[in-house]
């Protein structure tokens, strides 16, 4: 396949290919070219973007802006054709109908999760039930932080979701996790209608939030990964393996030093043809066994989990990587009643982990040094470790929870 054709007028890669940027690439040739960054995207938008057809689009007015939902200083301004999303839902559908044969209808679908992610903004007041269905998709969530959910919200969006009757609802974890919280701290009912499978998304999930919501929803539950800047990518089968979406995409992984089998995952898509994205790094971590086999139907190539992202890499004290996978991996053997954590790296030689409780009830003592010892393996004992329950961990500007904090290196 030729993909000089896809990028050969944009100025983007005009600077960061040059010479390299011949007519006759293939997708053989990209182990060879530089990587894509989000510096890079965004360095003189949009104007390092603008090409002959792109201009067209925009005199005809033939497209829309969107921005990721990435830290405050990861955010990057993307242009797309006007309703380019409909088309990333109407791709996923394809793929998950073949595996929940109950979902048969795209537009069937519930949102719960960031308000940013949600594409609303958040009101001072509720605004009414039609405005929040998008293209036929009903948008839950109207404020900025989960934990501020008072006993009218949890009731409102029960009440929406009775009335709606979404066969599937695609939610945050961590949201998904707080709402059944609070519905049993108000002591609300739980929908009379369950959906017929969930998808989880958006961001990192924490084993510990998937038992909670097992727990309330006996129900397919199905993750799927995706970026907004290239769509859904992986979908995980029955079997727990995250298989890859291929159409119009190509992968490249980038090795972590001193960390068999867990790559930087790198993203080939043509399928915005205003920006299309060659080799970018989106900086999150697979875990990839090239031996394994999945029993699944689906052949194509699969992962067998994420990772966490690679700016939350930390180190233990024989230098170790240790990811946020890793970490999540072992806290999740323990038996507690944890809903939330974040490992704060802000002091010198030592290791705040704060945390939340589904109950809101300090964790038992020998519970609490289980979390001791299990941080102090991971880390060789280079910090001391705190622990601290608090009343709610907030999220980040965007709207997600970051589960790795320090300061700015």
């Amino acid at each position: 396949m030729n993909i000089s054709e896809f990028i050969k007028d944009v100025p983007v890669y005009q600077e960061l290919y040059g010479s390299l940027l011949d007519p006759n690439l293939t997708l053989n040739d990209l182990k060879k070219l530089p990587e894509l960054s989000k510096k890079h995207v965004s360095k003189n938008f949009p104007n390092n973007w603008m090409t002959t057809g792109l201009k067209k689009a925009v005199d005809e007015e033939d497209y829309e802006f969107m921005t990721t939902s990435g830290t405050t200083d990861d955010r990057m301004m993307l242009i797309r054709p006007k309703n380019w999303w409909f088309e990333v839902e109407k791709r996923l559908y394809s793929y998950l109908k073949k595996i929940i044969p109950e979902y048969t209808d795209m537009q069937s679908k519930a949102i719960l999760t960031t308000a940013v992610c949600s594409n609303t903004l958040c009101y001072k007041e509720v605004p009414p039930f039609e405005k929040r269905i998008v293209n036929g998709i009903l948008h839950l969530n109207i404020t900025q932080d989960p934990n501020k959910w008072t006993k009218e919200d949890i009731q409102r969006m029960v009440d929406e979701i009775d009335e709606f009757k979404p066969q599937c609802f695609q939610a945050d974890p961590v949201y998904l996790s707080v709402f059944f919280k609070l519905l049993k701290k108000y002591n609300v009912k739980l929908p009379d209608y369950k959906p017929k499978c969930l998808i989880l998304t958006y961001e990192f999930c924490p084993k510990k939030c998937l038992e909670i919501i097992r727990s309330f929803w006996d129900i397919p539950i199905h993750s799927i990964y995706g970026t907004t800047e290239v769509g859904f990518i992986f979908y995980q089968c029955s079997k727990g393996n995250f298989h890859w979406m291929d159409d119009e995409t190509y992968l490249n992984f980038k090795p972590i030093e001193n960390k068999p089998n867990v790559f930087e995952l790198l993203v080939t898509s043509f399928r915005n043809p205003y920006m299309p994205f060659m080799k970018y790094n989106t900086r999150d971590l697979v875990y990839l066994d090239p031996d394994s086999k999945c029993s699944c139907s689906d052949s194509n190539l699969f992962i067998k989990q994420f990772m966490g992202r690679s700016k939350d890499i930390t180190y233990s004290a024989s230098n170790k990587v240790i990811t946020l996978g890793d970490i999540d991996n072992q806290l999740s053997k323990l038996e507690n009643n944890i809903l939330a954590y974040k490992l704060d790296f802000n002091y010198d030689k030592k290791l705040i982990f704060r945390f939340t409780s589904f109950d809101d009830k300090d964790l038992k003592s020998d519970q609490l040094n289980e979390i001791k010892t299990t941080l102090n393996d991971l880390y060789e004992n280079l910090y001391e470790i705190e622990l601290i329950r608090e009343e709610e961990i907030l999220p980040a500007p965007s709207g997600k929870f970051d589960i790795i904090e320090r300061k700015s290196l």
